[in-house]
């Protein structure tokens, strides 16, 4: 779960959400460190054409499907996301990898 200015934000709610956009294979959600909100949503996402999508397009999306504080600020194309043997994602790598980003 990530608490983005005192409000609970469940990674699997936006993920599903984004999953949801046409051109998406695969997606999560997870927390990174924000100054006044203690944390906000980043969307690591894998492309179904393998091509990364236009990240206004994905903002607009967002803006349908999911309330203000839900909506990723970053969003981050991958070949595959990082999972274990059974097809779970590595959350911790995730939050490892947006620690590093700016």
């Amino acid at each position: 779960m990530i608490i983005s200015g005192g409000s609970n934000v469940y990674e699997r709610e936006v993920g599903e959400a984004l999953l949801g956009f046409d051109g998406i294979a695969e997606a999560a959600a997870t927390g990174v460190p924000h100054p006044k909100w203690g944390e906000r949503v980043a969307a690591a996402l894998v492309s179904s054409s393998g091509e990364p999508l236009s990240p206004v397009i994905l903002d607009d999306y967002c803006c349908a499907e999911l309330a203000d504080f839900r909506k990723p600020i970053r969003f981050s194309w991958c070949e595959a996301l990082p999972t274990n043997g059974y097809g779970k994602v590595f959350k911790r790598d995730l939050c490892d990898r947006y620690a590093q980003v700016p």
